[in-house]
């Protein structure tokens, strides 16, 4: 299996952010990038507000992982949030 490459997935992070950010509540991206001895592991998280009135949100997200050693692992959903 091929390798995600680690610099596409957060570009298009970054263009989903920007695409989809609205007036009030913006999207928010968020790398770690953590190195050790024996792996590193890279991982991208992604909040992207979808609807608003008033002080509900409506957003979907993701976090996508992957590491030196071939690990691969992500994950994406939905929620309502009143703030």
């Amino acid at each position: 299996m091929k390798k995600p490459n680690l610099t596409l997935i957060s570009i298009l992070s970054m263009i989903f952010s920007t695409t989809f950010a609205t007036s009030k509540y913006e999207a928010n991206l968020e790398q770690t990038l953590m190195t050790g001895n024996k792996r590193n592991i890279g991982r991208t998280g992604i909040v992207v507000p979808v609807w608003q009135k008033g002080d509900k949100i409506l957003f979907l997200s993701g976090i996508g992982l992957i590491d030196s050693k071939s690990a691969l692992e992500g994950n994406f959903g939905a929620g309502i949030r009143v703030l």
